[in-house]
């Protein structure tokens, strides 16, 4: 339908309800079965109208709403987006085009933060590695309405078959970059990422409550005039949807996911790319002979596969799986450190954990193995192999050197602190050092930022005294103190030393132990 026909139609129908004067904005819309024109009104009676007509042998509908019913949903759903939801694909303004736009840009934009949130919510501190193209909004918010009112799964489908698409993936831009100026996420090449202020707000805020959003639905709902209005509404685009297709499989839609893309060692991985280990191997080398094999202690679930190809070395890839909530291990160490150290028990959340700070201590200059890939469904991220020897396995064998491997790990200790990071759980086993006196830092799903470091420094050198006799675990904390002392906060050993934090290891490293190491290091607080 051309503009012009369907501004005249528009005149009529606001002239027989006489509300000429009160319009705000009108809009054309042409992905149903008819043409369908939208105007919204101020203080209109009864809220909602819908009507059907023909005019010159072209049947049209005009829908009429109130302003103050239209602007809750465009800003807060409240009536689950029927209306609001026209703004989402193709629309053409009628009267007023610049106030429909920027309607349209404010229902744009709090899509794109409610995703966001969705975003956060389930990749946590991951997020912030995230780089998003534009589809993705327009994509996974179409999936979710579709999801939601299946009806409209068809004229969705049919809309992204022609060149709508486009164009209101185009107006998800404007939107972003509206959220740009606001510090919320920022531009980085065709991508945008999250900024660290838009995550924090982010986080802080939780996605719409679905019982609330039912509630202020079922409010409107609660209006005589609304009631009949809506849910006229609502089974007149139920028909005609209904009466234009059948349900079938085959109307998929795009994989939003494939819009999302987080850095790996191999280049930028759509989070659509899930492989599992042994589909991985095949992925990146072909078919080649594969080894697989658990490491770690028995309750970790870490494992070493080899792909032998024409080298005549295997290249090695650790992976590493994160159990759920349920996994002994963590359960264990949260009774374990109960009132003292809060260890994250979400399978996510440590994931996540470990992303973000293999990225942010690699930006800072310190040793990490690199991403190779990120399975998120499944909770298996798959890295590269560190060849060395871990600071425990170097006492526990009496390697050379042991004395400044546990310094160095000292000194890189104290220097992770003066970012504000701290490990969570400090083992000397997350310090390995290669055959090129490299020292990496491994195994960072307890990460955090602005944590306790005093816990971190109590856990490395009390740590050993399980697997050492007295003398060897007081040189080795020694060893430690002394570089940590290099570049740390003299405070934060001796806040190591309280009771409230060496109790917690009393179950694992013998008292009489504990005692021998606090007497070896504290002439070192003194120096």
């Amino acid at each position: 339908m051309e503009e012009q026909p369907a501004k005249q139609l528009l005149i009529q129908a606001l002239e027989s309800h006489h509300i000429s004067d009160k319009l705000v904005f009108a809009f054309l819309e042409e992905l149903g079965r008819s043409p369908e024109i939208f105007a919204v009104v101020r203080g209109f009676e009864p809220l909602i109208d819908a009507s059907e007509n023909t005019a010159d042998g072209h049947k049209y509908r005009i829908t009429i709403v109130d302003e103050g019913v239209f602007r809750r949903d465009v800003e807060e759903f409240a009536l689950a987006e029927i209306m609001a939801s026209k703004l989402l694909l193709s629309y053409t303004p009628l009267i007023n085009a610049d106030e429909a736009e920027r309607y349209g840009l404010t229902y744009r934009s709090k899509i794109i933060v409610e995703l966001l949130k969705s975003l956060v919510a389930e990749h946590k501190l991951a997020a912030l590695g995230l780089r998003i193209k534009p589809e993705y909004f327009l994509y996974e918010k179409l999936k979710r309405f579709a999801a939601v009112f299946p009806p409209a799964r068809y004229r969705i489908w049919r809309a992204l078959q022609t060149n709508v698409v486009k164009h209101a993936i185009g107006r998800f831009v404007d939107a972003a970059h509206a959220l740009v100026e606001a510090g919320i996420i920022e531009r980085d090449g065709e991508f945008f990422r999250i900024t660290r202020q838009g995550y924090d707000s982010l986080h802080e805020h939780r996605l719409i409550d679905v019982r609330k959003l039912e509630d202020t639905l079922r409010n409107y709902l609660s209006w005589p005039f609304l009631t009949k209005a809506a849910v006229k509404v609502f089974l007149e685009q139920v028909s005609q949807t209904m009466q234009s297709f059948k349900f079938s499989d085959e109307l998929k839609l795009p994989d939003s996911s494939s819009y999302i893309y987080i850095q790996t060692s191999k280049g930028l991985q759509p989070l659509s790319e899930q492989h599992d280990i042994m589909d991985l191997a095949k992925h990146l080398y072909g078919d080649c002979r594969t080894e697989i094999s658990h490491i770690g202690g028995a309750l970790n679930s870490t494992y070493l596969l080899k792909v032998y190809t024409q080298h005549e070395e295997p290249i090695k890839i650790f992976v590493k799986k994160y159990l759920n909530w349920t996994d002994v291990k963590w359960i264990i160490a949260r009774v374990w450190a109960l009132g003292v150290k809060n260890f994250s028990l979400s399978s996510g959340s440590r994931m996540a954990n470990e992303i973000y700070f293999i990225d942010l201590l690699k930006n800072y200059g310190f040793n990490t193995a690199e991403i190779i890939h990120v399975n998120w469904r499944r909770r298996i991220l798959f890295l590269n192999y560190v060849e060395g020897i871990n600071l425990l396995d170097a006492w526990i064998k009496s390697i050379e050197g042991r004395e400044r491997f546990a310094f160095d790990v000292g000194r890189c200790l104290a220097e992770i602190h003066g970012h504000d990071i701290t490990i969570g759980d400090c083992k000397p086993e997350a310090f390995i050092k290669t055959s090129g006196a490299e020292i990496y830092i491994t195994d960072l799903e307890q990460a955090s930022l602005h944590g306790d470091k005093a816990w971190d420094v109590m856990e490395i050198i009390f740590y050993p005294g399980h697997y050492l006799d007295v003398k060897e675990a007081q040189a080795i904390a020694c060893a430690i103190v002394e570089g940590y002392l290099k570049l740390g906060d003299v405070r934060i050993i001796q806040e190591a030393l309280k009771t409230k934090y060496i109790r917690t290891l009393t179950p694992w490293t013998p008292v009489w132990v504990q005692r021998s190491i606090i007497e070896a290091i504290k002439p070192l607080l003194r120096a």
